[in-house]
């Protein structure tokens, strides 16, 4: 994949096919200067501005989230909030 390829794919979460073979799942976004990146879940050294040549190709998971996924976010976690208060206190 070539930056100009790269710079046309929404922030978002990918699956990313590597040239070399194999997949990762990533987070894909550009940062304050306007360099595209992504960093792969299973890496350790960050994200990357300047490796999208690497990439065969990247499918997108899921987009930016909305309000809407914001909103029922807020909902899960108060939910999980609350089971895990409750199990400390049973504890």
């Amino acid at each position: 994949m070539t930056n100009e390829e790269a710079k046309k794919l929404p922030h978002g979460l990918y699956i990313i096919k590597w040239d070399s073979g194999g997949y990762s799942l990533a987070s894909v976004g550009y940062d304050r200067e306007g360099n595209w990146w992504f960093a792969p879940c299973n890496w350790t050294s960050g994200s990357t501005p300047d490796c999208w040549e690497w990439v065969e190709e990247a499918r997108m998971l899921h987009k930016n989230p909305t309000s809407y996924d914001v909103d029922v976010f807020e909902r899960l976690w108060s939910s999980a909030t609350q089971v895990m208060e409750k199990q400390a206190c049973d504890a």
